[in-house]
């Protein structure tokens, strides 16, 4: 579990905080420039949009919110991830990961810190997400 960090997500910018487990909360800025914030409350995930609470966030908040507070370890079509092998990413040693998720049929790509085991970028489909 991470208490947080900051990511780019297909080009937004923006950061997650976890004071505790169960408390996520998801900032990131739109391309039109609006500030969106989605907090784990107990209804579930409340989004606001520059301030102000919004019933109907973009599609993106919600597949943001599922890559950054939650990463899963879905059933892989090659029952363990392959290494791909090693490349450095923003001055960061990492090994390379692949894999298909069984359930979905989509690739992954994941690299981690040969430092100290966290994620440091995934790519699902055509989706990117870096950690930083």
């Amino acid at each position: 579990m991470s208490s947080g960090f900051h990511f780019t997500f297909d080009g937004l910018r923006g950061e997650m905080t976890r004071p505790t487990l169960g408390l996520e909360r998801v900032q990131f800025k739109s391309a039109d420039g609006v500030t969106w914030v989605g907090e784990a409350k107990h209804q579930g995930v409340v989004w606001s949009r520059n301030g102000a609470h919004e019933l109907s966030p973009p599609d993106v908040a919600n597949q943001l919110w599922q890559r950054t507070t939650m990463v899963l370890d879905p059933q892989k079509t090659e029952g363990s991830p392959q290494l791909a092998g090693t490349e450095t990413i923003a001055g960061e040693p990492t090994n390379h990961y692949h894999f298909t998720n069984a359930n979905t049929g989509d690739a992954n790509d994941v690299w981690v810190s040969t430092r100290d085991g966290r994620i440091v970028k995934w790519k699902v489909g055509k989706s990117v997400l870096e950690m930083r």
